[in-house]
């Protein structure tokens, strides 16, 4: 809840202008003929695109780990924004279950010998989060200390790497049989990795042991 406050509490209008921003990238959430209808106002649209996220993060909730939940709580109460909204936008990496691309390369494939890890959150720029990027170091008590790379107003993780030196970062693909978003958000199992994880063979495991959203 501290850490969600003080981001809140530090960067409030920050966070305000990221979610107008994502609001107005959300239209991919309705069908093609709904976003070009005449008949709509844009104030209906963004009733539909809400119910729509509301309803996806319904199924996510119950399975989303505590401490993200009381983070996402601080994060409201620190700026002010109601915690339905703040719920909204966290939902989306599920729900649009948009891809990123990603590179990793080792060994000879580099001059140096050294491992490097790349990752581009192509689905950004609809959002324009790229305006306010953020690094947040963490240092939870009792778990891994760990460097979470996103930006203001959300506290999942897409890429990251803790004291351990476990780094992670993730991409979409297909659309494997039985997905469901009865499951713990992705961005809160990774998360989760970052946390508890000291090495790459146990954040695999807590992936494959954790009842997953989709691809």
């Amino acid at each position: 809840y501290e850490m969600g406050y003080e981001h809140g509490r530090l960067l409030g209008p920050q966070v305000r202008e990221t979610i107008n921003d994502v609001m107005k990238g959300c239209d991919k959430f309705l069908p093609k003929q709904m976003r070009a209808s005449p008949l709509l106002t844009e104030r209906e649209k963004q009733d539909i695109i809400n119910t729509v996220l509301d309803k996806a993060w319904a199924r996510m909730a119950r399975f989303t780990p505590r401490e993200d939940l009381e983070e996402m709580r601080g994060l409201a109460d620190g700026s002010g924004i109601p915690l339905q909204v703040i719920h909204r936008m966290h939902a989306i990496p599920d729900l649009g279950e948009t891809s990123c691309s990603g590179l990793v390369v080792r060994d000879t494939a580099t001059r140096d010998g050294h491992v490097y890890q790349l990752r581009i959150l192509d689905y950004g720029a609809n959002f324009n989060l790229q305006r306010r990027p953020m690094i947040t170091v963490y240092r939870p008590n009792n778990a891994n200390a760990y460097v979470n790379i996103g930006w203001v107003g959300f506290v999942g993780v897409v890429s990251g790497m803790n004291e351990k030196g476990v780094a992670l970062s993730e991409m979409g693909f297909g659309n494997p049989p039985g997905e469901t978003l009865a499951g713990v958000p992705m961005p809160f199992l990774l998360k989760n990795v970052l946390r508890y994880a000291d090495t790459a063979d146990e954040g695999a495991a807590l992936i494959r042991a954790a009842r997953r959203t989709n691809s």
